[in-house]
Parts: C-alpha cells; sequence; structure tokens
C-alpha cells in the first residue's frame, strides 16, 4: 500500500469555509473562457498549465476538515498536472455549451489539482477557446482570468479576449 504525504499549506478562513461547506452538496465554480484566433495543439498548454501550478500554490491542494485542525488546504507530495480535454468542435458544441457543462460538474475536494481545462478545437464557424473551470474556493472569478492569462502567455498564446463566470448549482 503506498504512503502519502500531505504538508498543511493553511488554515482555511471564514471565506474559504463559506463557499466549502454549501460546495459539499452544490457546485460552486469560477470558469474563465480565452477565445482564440487560431487553433492550438494541446501539448501546447503544458508549460503554461504547470508554471501556473509552480506560481499559485492554492492550485497544488485538496481540501480536509479534520477535527483536531478543521477545516485546512493540503498539498499532496506529488501533485498531478492540471488536466486538459480536448473537444472537437461541432454543431453541438460551443464555449458557451462548454462553460454550462463545466459549471455544473463536481469536483472531489479531496485529491489535488481542483482545476481542470477544456480546449474546444476549431471549426469554420466556431473559434478555439479554452475553458478554464476551478473551484470556487480556492480561486475566485478574477484571479481564474488572470490565471488562464498567464498562463496562455507562458505558452505564447495571444487570446482575442477573457471572459470570467461564476456558477452555483444546487441539486
Amino acid at each position: 500500500m503506498k504512503k502519502f504525504t500531505f504538508a498543511a499549506i493553511a488554515a482555511s478562513g471564514p471565506t474559504e469555509q463559506t463557499y466549502h461547506r454549501p460546495q459539499q452538496k452544490n457546485t460552486m465554480h469560477c470558469c474563465a473562457v480565452a477565445e482564440l484566433a487560431d487553433d492550438l495543439d494541446p501539448s501546447a498548454l503544458a508549460p503554461g498549465l504547470l508554471a501556473a501550478q509552480h506560481r499559485h500554490p492554492l492550485l497544488n491542494v485538496h481540501i480536509e476538515d479534520r477535527p483536531q485542525t478543521r477545516l485546512r488546504f493540503y498539498r499532496p507530495a506529488s501533485v498531478p498536472p492540471i488536466p486538459v480535454t480536448v473537444v472537437g468542435a461541432g454543431a453541438s458544441h460551443s464555449w458557451c455549451d462548454l462553460v454550462a457543462e463545466e459549471l455544473t460538474r463536481p469536483f472531489d475536494t479531496s485529491s489535488a489539482p481542483m482545476i481542470r481545462v477544456v480546449l474546444l478545437r476549431s471549426a469554420p464557424s466556431t473559434p478555439a477557446a479554452i475553458v478554464l473551470t476551478v473551484a470556487h474556493t480556492i480561486v475566485d472569478g478574477l484571479s481564474a482570468g488572470y490565471v488562464l492569462r498567464s498562463s496562455l502567455r507562458c505558452c505564447g498564446v495571444q487570446p482575442r479576449r477573457i471572459q470570467c463566470w461564476r456558477g452555483a448549482n444546487r441539486t
């Protein structure tokens, strides 16, 4: 059996607790969308996303609620890279559709990272887009836009525009 080592990053404050507790039953995420002028090779995103994980400690944490220490952010000894899903553009997919799906798809807050990316490939009538989704417990909407912009800058990608959303889904 593999043993994992976790380092406590920080105790959560009232703001994080306000977002984490309801998120156990309802999704509360932030999405940032970058509309691109050209199609993008998915492997081109890896360096920028890795740089973002190194720069922003909360992109490497999971959450544990222990009786003796309460709600805290923990960083495992080994953190997987930010997952990237590639979706082919078609009549049934636009980045607006992807944002609607992403805002309702839950995160497992017991494992890191609590962030994911969807790359929408371009088609004749659909521009390429990147949808970054993050749990609101660790990043707010404005910061999600900054993370996406800095990741793209590291990759040498200039987006047409970046937009941000925050959403809550009640189940």
